[in-house]
């Protein structure tokens, strides 16, 4: 799983928004979808309030 998402960030420059979002938030990439939580917090990359299930 680590190898597929140092591909698709090799795939983007370093100073990229959608690189340095995958950087932040990888972990939350690799997990089931079942044991992400509904809560929201705000998401200073997206400048927007998110739940888990929803990034």
């Amino acid at each position: 799983m680590s190898r597929v998402r140092v591909q698709i960030m090799n795939q983007f420059h370093r100073k990229s928004h959608e690189y340095k979002a995958i950087k932040r938030y990888w972990k939350l990439i690799q997990q089931y979808s079942r044991k992400l939580s509904d809560k929201r917090f705000y998401r200073p990359t997206f400048r927007m309030h998110l739940t888990n299930k929803e990034f």
